[in-house]
């Protein structure tokens, strides 16, 4: 059994009452078999309106194949609002309980993973004694992940599907949100060339309150003790993201904060967050969220 619905609590619908609770009886949906025991593909037609509360027995990953729109996710007390666009891609891990709803007609093409093809590819991956979780993630930008579900179904379609091809497809979606999307709990060497949680509490803490200000490498590196170069490569190593990806991302974020809540100008917010002009802003903002700030703000 791929999915549980738990009735006995009640689905409050986020942005009117007239929603209905659809995602457990959909006349939409399409299954399609990939004929493999521990990956399997659906597709949905998904009108304006939200989830019952569901919990997932095994990982899924939901693509937002359809219009860009406005959900809402809810997980235990914890409530984000946020926008879905076009290619999002929400990944939830196996037994998270959760509900959600978005503002109008979309579609959707949702992947299962077995507990058995992570834990295989896992071992594969970094032996037998590191155990691992994946994270939740909401409109994660993941080309990726998109391009091979288009794959998968196109191969699905085909006349004759090549299972080998599938099999092939299914580790490599896998591996990627093991590498990208999970938190390894073993404790890693303190020589593997990455920052120690404290340092990087230290820097990422530090970046978090001067983001309004100019940040340059020689302040972060200090923080951690260690060169210019040594404190590049070892964030880098440990976030995935250089110094200056990371403080602009962080900048685009409180951006996206400021703009939602609609108190001040675009123009203001640009130099509260650390940038020399508004098209710097805009410039970066699209870049990483495919909207113009103005846009984002009207959406």
């Amino acid at each position: 059994m791929i999915m549980s619905v738990h009735k006995d609590k009640t689905f409050i619908p986020a942005f009117d009452d007239s929603f209905p609770n659809i995602l457990s009886a959909l006349p939409s949906t399409i299954s399609i078999s990939s004929g493999l025991k521990d990956f399997s593909l659906e597709t949905y037609q998904l009108p304006k309106g939200g989830t019952p509360e569901l919990c997932f027995e095994h990982s899924a990953i939901g693509i937002n194949t359809g219009q860009s729109v406005n959900c809402v996710f809810r997980s235990g007390e914890h409530t984000r609002h946020f926008p879905l666009l076009t290619g999002d891609v929400n990944i939830i891990p196996a037994g998270c309980t959760f509900h959600s709803s978005w503002d109008r007609q979309t579609s959707a093409t949702v992947i299962i993973l077995s507990p058995e093809l992570l834990t295989r590819n896992a071992k594969a991956l970094w032996g037998k004694k590191d155990a691992f979780t994946l994270k939740l993630s909401l409109a994660a930008q993941a080309p990726f992940i998109t391009q091979l579900a288009l794959a998968v179904v196109d191969e699905l379609n085909a006349s004759k599907v090549d299972k080998t091809y599938l099999t092939t497809m299914a580790d490599a979606l896998a591996v990627h949100l093991l590498k990208q999307f999970s938190t390894r709990a073993c404790k890693k060497p303190q020589n593997a060339g990455t920052l120690s949680t404290q340092k990087l509490k230290l820097v990422i803490d530090y970046i978090d309150e001067h983001l309004e200000f100019s940040i340059t490498i020689d302040e972060l590196s200090k923080h951690a003790s260690l060169s210019q170069h040594h404190f590049s490569r070892s964030f880098k190593k440990t976030t995935g993201l250089s110094p200056h990806q990371y403080i602009i991302q962080q900048r685009i974020e409180k951006a996206k904060q400021m703009i939602s809540q609609q108190k001040i100008s675009i123009d203001q917010i640009a130099i509260t967050c650390g940038f020399s002009h508004q098209s710097h802003l805009n410039r970066h903002f699209k870049k990483l969220t495919g909207l113009t700030p103005r846009a984002f703000q009207n959406f």
